[in-house]
């Protein structure tokens, strides 16, 4: 396929983007790896003016005009002078999902889409898509907040113009290599060979249906809202325990983990973020790795302590996030498992809206909508949002979970969590966790064998 690629800029890949393209030549990955974000937009939009701030996002962040080609028998990024990436506008939100579903060309680009669908005369649906090897969550934020912000300048008559990045992707591309030398590499391998030395392949979930080597990746998703009350005080105990909200919900995670497989250790999928230095925070590129973050349940810990025992671990896994996930398991060669992903099956993560969640721009009302339908490479997902409040959605493997299970789940974490805050000296296995429905038929069902007992 010929490019013409005068005026354009050659790049060796970054690690994280060698591997996943290279699983994009050797397996059917779909959508898996696109990522998508919605926001609901209520008042008199102007689509002229969010046509420009796209693409003046384009022009700006060298990331959003990359493709990908083999060039003398080596992977090469290349960014383009100039790629074009219009406003699209389907007809309703079927054709907002086809176009996040659709793939992409990586040879020719772009490797970025954006649409907007018209539901009223003041109500729209704006989509952003980005294949995952130009981008992460973090730049998809930092796009979508730098979009708002370019639109209210446009509308209000201003030039809108941001100053120029001063580092583009390609400058972390060249860091890398000169930074993540062979020592350093042993060095990450041996860090994470020791703290997964004793966690269980498998985390044995009660799944609806059998595990398989050819698994559908359809997911779906559910969204909860945490109480006030009980996010406030999830945050005084993380201030008392010398922790962070994220490392507090990660360890009612964990205990809602062991509690339903019964397991005192394995490993959970964390995101690290990658970017080991305040000067790349700005720059739009594919930073994110996952880390398989260790838990240890042993020894009938408290609450508080277990609390320790993830700050540790997370502490510990922050300075060792360089490795992207794939050349870690190929270097610890875990046990594997017909249909489980290696290393972890589960993920968390926990992000932070800086926005306040609804953003306010030139008249319109700029609200994240949570995706509850789309492709997950793991069995199930967490992600927790704080924002105002602290929302948490789940996300399953259709092929493996029901719905009611992962309802569920979801039910007893929202106990977990006030149990958790009401008796952190409490060890984790006798936390409370069941709710007043189960609790209730629990009772039925007792009296039941009892009268049966009776009887006999």
């Amino acid at each position: 396929m010929s490019m013409d690629l005068k005026g354009a800029y050659v790049f060796p890949p970054s690690r994280n983007q060698a591997q996943l393209w290279l699983q994009e030549q050797t397996q059917e990955l779909g959508s898996s790896y696109h990522i998508t974000a919605n926001l609901r937009l209520r008042g008199r939009v102007r689509p002229g003016a969010l046509a420009t701030a796209v693409s003046r996002l384009v022009a700006r962040h060298e990331a959003l005009r990359t493709v990908f080609r083999e060039l003398d028998g080596a992977l090469r990024q290349i960014v383009l002078p100039h790629l074009e990436v219009r406003l699209e506008r389907p007809a309703d939100l079927a054709g907002l999902d086809a176009l996040a579903e659709s793939p992409f060309d990586l040879e020719r680009g772009p490797l970025v889409r954006a649409a907007l669908v018209r539901l009223a005369v003041d109500d729209h649906v704006f989509g952003l898509v980005v294949h995952h090897l130009v981008a992460d969550g973090w730049s998809v934020d930092l796009v979508l907040r730098e979009l708002i912000g370019l639109y209210d300048a446009l509308v209000s008559g201003k030039d809108g113009e941001l100053p120029p990045p001063s580092l583009q992707y390609a400058d972390f591309t060249l860091w890398e290599q000169e930074t993540l030398t062979a020592d350093v590499v042993e060095e990450e391998i041996g860090f994470w060979r020791r703290e997964l030395a004793d966690a269980a392949p498998v985390l044995e979930l009660p799944l609806d249906r059998n595990r398989s080597a050819e698994r559908d990746a359809v997911a779906a998703g559910l969204e909860i809202s945490v109480p006030g009350e009980v996010v406030l005080a999830l945050e005084e105990l993380a201030g008392r325990c010398g922790a962070t909200l994220n490392m507090v919900v990660m360890a009612a995670f964990q205990v809602l983990l062991a509690r339903y497989s019964g397991q005192e250790r394995f490993a959970v999928g964390t995101a690290g973020a990658g970017r080991t230095g305040t000067e790349f925070e700005d720059v739009v590129g594919f930073f994110a790795t996952l880390l398989p973050s260790p838990v240890d349940v042993s020894g009938q810990p408290t609450f508080t302590e277990l609390v320790g025992r993830v700050r540790r671990h997370v502490l510990d896994a922050l300075a060792h996030q360089r490795l992207p996930f794939d050349q870690l398991v190929s270097a610890l060669r875990p046990q594997r498992i017909e249909g489980a992903s290696p290393l972890f099956q589960v993920t968390f993560q926990l992000l932070h809206d800086n926005g306040g969640g609804v953003r306010e721009a030139a008249g319109v009302s700029f609200e994240p909508i949570a995706s509850t339908t789309g492709h997950l490479m793991y069995e199930l997902s967490f992600t927790a949002l704080r924002g105002e409040g602290l929302r948490c959605a789940f996300h399953w493997s259709k092929a493996l979970f029901d719905e009611a299970t992962v309802h569920r789940m979801a039910q007893n974490f929202l106990v977990l969590l006030e149990s958790a805050v009401h008796r952190p000296e409490e060890v984790v296995w006798c936390l409370p966790i069941l709710t007043r429905a189960e609790r209730d038929q629990l009772e039925r069902w007792s009296g039941e064998r009892r009268g049966s007992s009776s009887a006999d």
